[in-house]
């Protein structure tokens, strides 16, 4: 479809459409992260021999980050919303925006405040986990 009408759809609707694509990719992610981490936090258990063949990202996956990272993905998804309507500004309710923007602020608040607590409480995760340089 998007082939076939590329030449006759106007630049605000093409916009539209490709924050729809990010918005889908961005749902598709959280599903995605909540699934693997489940997975790996509930289920799955690495039992290998040398510490080289265990992938870095199961080092980085315990229940509080994941909240964090959910989270984060909630306050973007709820982002491009609020972009949606800024696409369509001169069309855009501005009291259903008005509350978008009021679930965005408090998801992003939320997000950041589970990072800070997470971050709090494991103070020596950043130390054990620092990137080679």
């Amino acid at each position: 479809m998007f082939v076939v009408h590329q030449f006759t759809w106007d630049m605000e609707s093409l916009m539209v459409m490709l924050l729809g694509f990010v918005d889908a990719s961005m749902v598709a992610n959280l599903i995605v992260m909540v699934v693997q981490g489940g997975h790996q936090i509930f289920i799955h258990k690495f039992d290998l021999e040398e510490k080289d063949e265990r992938p870095q990202w199961l080092d980085h996956i315990d229940s509080g980050i994941l909240k964090v990272k959910i989270s984060l993905s909630i306050a973007g998804i709820t982002l491009i919303q609020i972009l949606k309507d800024f696409v369509h500004i001169e069309r855009t309710d501005w009291g259903l925006t008005e509350h978008r923007i009021i679930i965005h602020v408090v998801a992003l608040i939320s997000a950041l405040m589970m990072a800070l607590i997470w971050r709090v409480t494991h103070p020596q995760w950043a130390h054990e986990h620092k990137e080679p340089v």
